[in-house]
């Protein structure tokens, strides 16, 4: 009997103390979950600003102002060659200038294949706040390109003008932001839209597919947006168990942590 009892006091002891340690672990994990969260979304954040200002310095500059008053083949080529400057300097993917119909005057991809020059962007949302006088950021995929970018819009203002008569737009490539991202071996993160479309991600075939499951009515009306591509947008297969925690297809449990952006609202890491 004291064999006995010695058995299960050092069995009771050790499982005490397997418990105590187990639950000290999960806190660290939680803990390294929510700073790594926070790091991802303050970096996003602080790229999106940094940019978003200097698109706004660059749609003050008169050559822009000019092309857009009168956009003959002198004008439009200083309007290109500011463009082509600034778009080096920002190692952006694509600066170009709109009119008021949200066609593309200047571009600084005019030489490329896939040039936005001639194209109709009026359909787009960044296009829409910056003709209305409001600077926007917009992520998506490209149209004409099919390349994921940050489109930073800013309206550009004739002299004394009560309207903006055009709009600067900076699209700046999203792998860039993806590669300033300090990796996590054991973590995983999601940049996603209200709808849970995961846009970037540092697992590649995550991007392009839905993070928690959606309706049929949900992903039609993400197709009717026309931000990411023509589909299919596929579910990845985590769901929700309760606020920190997920299941995947095959019942593998994660820690979770969401934390939304400052500078575009409603999305969140």
């Amino acid at each position: 009997m004291l064999a006995l009892l010695a058995f299960l006091s050092a069995g009771l002891g050790g499982y005490g103390y397997y418990s105590s340690l187990k639950e000290l672990q999960i806190k660290e994990a939680e803990r390294r979950t929510i700073a790594h969260a926070a790091g991802v979304k303050n970096h996003i954040d602080s790229y999106i600003a940094e940019t978003l200002k200097a698109a706004r310095a660059i749609s003050r500059v008169g050559e822009f102002r000019e092309a857009l008053i009168l956009p003959d083949f002198e004008q439009l080529a200083e309007a290109n060659r500011v463009l082509d400057l600034f778009c080096d300097a920002l190692e952006a993917g694509v600066c170009y200038l709109l009119n008021r119909e949200g066609v593309t005057l200047a571009s600084s991809n005019r030489a490329e294949i896939d040039s936005f020059v001639g194209k109709d962007y009026s359909f787009r949302p960044y296009f829409q706040e910056a003709i209305a006088g409001n600077p926007a950021v917009y992520m998506a995929v490209g149209v004409t390109s099919g390349i994921r970018g940050i489109y930073y819009s800013q309206p550009v203002w004739g002299k004394g003008s009560a309207a903006p008569i055009g709009v600067l737009v900076v699209k700046a490539p999203v792998n860039t932001l993806e590669a300033g991202i300090y990796p996590d071996d054991e973590g995983n993160w999601v940049l996603a839209d209200p709808h849970g479309m995961i846009f970037a991600s540092n697992r590649p075939e995550w991007r392009y597919r839905l993070l928690w499951e959606t309706t049929p009515v949900q992903v039609e009306n993400i197709g009717r947006l026309r931000q990411f591509g023509v589909g299919p947008w596929e579910w990845i297969g985590l769901r929700p168990d309760g606020q920190t925690r997920a299941l995947d297809s095959v019942n593998n449990r994660y820690l979770i942590h969401r934390v939304n952006l400052d500078h575009y609202p409603h999305w969140y890491v």
